[in-house]
């Protein structure tokens, strides 16, 4: 692929490489990256090989720069099925870049599983998803909402960074309520029993059963954050059909409706039930159409 002496000016700029030799081994190696991701992101992006949309590809290689600078972000892999979820990790990275130089972001000091409990009650408030991540920066955190991509069976990750800040990103690959909710508890209970761990993105497939130890304990403790043991135990609502029960149920015990249905609709297997609960709050079109 040719280009032009504007193109040369616009990648060797302050984020080149120390020589023309480097910087076009780069580029191919970036070529090569972008080759590998789904036809669909490649057009929308204008990574097409007759109309190169220089801009979105200059953005790319400062952000895969950046990502592969960070440690926990760095995963080295040839497989073509892994690009699409580096892409994605590329763009959370970029986020976290600026948030992390917010001075509304305080150090983070370590998280208790009561302060989890606390911040996670939000859940019954129905912008709770719009105020969560303020919250969270007060305590050290950083959450991003990056957008799912087709094809991305991620739902959420979490890492920490060179300051020993706990970044969490969800994709909300599913427009649900209860996904937001289980998902970002289970990101948080990864924090609070695993943050030694955290050099290393950790990320999660919640639509898959793992058999993975801390995965399992952090499936355990998201489900009693967001709905407490003592009360689902011995409750009759897991049994219930009807969305005023469901709803009857959760007004009594200050906890979204949604969570409540979920929990059900997993224990069940049946996800045909509460659709009308679920499917309530547009959570995808709140976070990315607003």
């Amino acid at each position: 692929m040719e280009f032009n002496d504007n193109d040369h000016e616009l990648f060797l700029g302050k984020y080149s490489s120390e020589s023309f030799d480097e910087f076009y081994e780069e580029y191919e190696e970036l070529m090569n990256f972008v080759n590998s991701l789904p036809a669909e992101i490649r057009a929308k992006k204008g990574f097409n090989k007759k109309n190169l949309n220089y801009n979105e590809l200059s953005r790319l290689l400062i952000n895969k720069r950046n990502t592969i600078s960070s440690n926990a972000l760095f995963r080295k892999n040839n497989r073509a099925k892994d690009s699409i979820i580096d892409f994605w990790l590329y763009g959370v990275n970029a986020k976290a870049n600026i948030m992390e130089n917010l001075p509304s972001l305080k150090t983070y000091t370590g998280i208790t599983t009561s302060c989890v409990k606390e911040i996670l009650s939000i859940s019954n408030n129905p912008e709770g998803h719009l105020e969560i991540p303020l919250i969270l920066m007060d305590k050290g955190i950083i959450l991003i909402y990056e957008k799912s991509l087709d094809g991305l069976n991620v739902d959420g990750i979490v890492y920490k960074n060179k300051n020993g800040n706990p970044i969490v990103s969800l994709s909300i690959r599913h427009n649900r309520v209860d996904n937001f909710w289980f998902t970002l508890a289970h990101e948080l209970s990864h924090i609070v029993l695993h943050y030694d761990l955290l050099d290393n993105v950790i990320i999660d497939d919640l639509d898959k059963n793992s058999d993975s130890e801390i995965e399992l304990h952090a499936n355990k403790l998201a489900a009693d954050f967001l709905i407490p043991k003592n009360i689902w135990r011995s409750c009759p609502v897991k049994y219930a059909f009807e969305s005023n029960d469901i709803k009857e149920f959760a007004k009594q015990h200050n906890l979204n409706p949604a969570i409540v249905a979920g929990r059900i609709r997993k224990e069940r297997n049946n996800y045909s039930l509460f659709n009308d609960i679920i499917y309530e709050k547009d959570i995808r079109g709140d976070l990315f159409n607003g």
